[in-house]
């Protein structure tokens, strides 16, 4: 995605109404996301991602997901999933790993407001010597003394 197109977007830092169908504009895909590793013969070990992904602990979901956009490079969910966990949205949807990208809405990321919908660290966070673990405490569910770095 172009440096124009991230500059034209409208990024906000509040979850939107997401009832109904809304519940599922976040995984629409956008041409340039990368595709999952072919399926090897006989099928992938695990048979079941999505439960793997949502018996993991928020917190750990959420470090990934923000070491991951630590770049600076805004992605889709779909793109998130795919280059952490080698899976697609549609798999990771109402997982745990579903609820934390929503948990650091606000505190950390922001999201474009049009499809396919794309979600990126607060540019202001991206500064030298800002507290980004500090942020993550204000992340709603979050329990303070909580080893961030693990």
């Amino acid at each position: 995605m172009s440096a124009l197109r991230v500059m034209e977007m409208t990024w906000i830092r509040s979850a939107v109404d997401r009832s109904g169908l809304a519940a599922f504009v976040h995984l629409i895909r956008h041409p340039d996301d990368p595709r999952r590793s072919p399926r090897p013969p006989g099928g992938h070990d695990e048979r079941a991602p999505h439960r793997v992904l949502d018996a993991m602990q928020p917190e750990k979901l959420e470090r990934q997901i923000l070491d991951l956009l630590a770049d600076g490079v805004p992605r889709t969910f779909n793109r998130m999933a795919v280059e952490l966990w080698d899976v697609t949205a549609d798999v990771v949807f109402e997982t745990a790993a579903d609820r934390a990208l929503w948990r650091l809405i606000g505190p950390v990321l922001e999201h474009s407001l049009e499809a396919p919908v794309f979600f990126r660290v607060r540019p202001e966070l991206l500064a030298e010597g800002v507290d980004i673990e500090g942020c993550l405490r204000e992340v709603p569910g979050r329990q303070l003394g909580i080893d961030f770095a693990a």
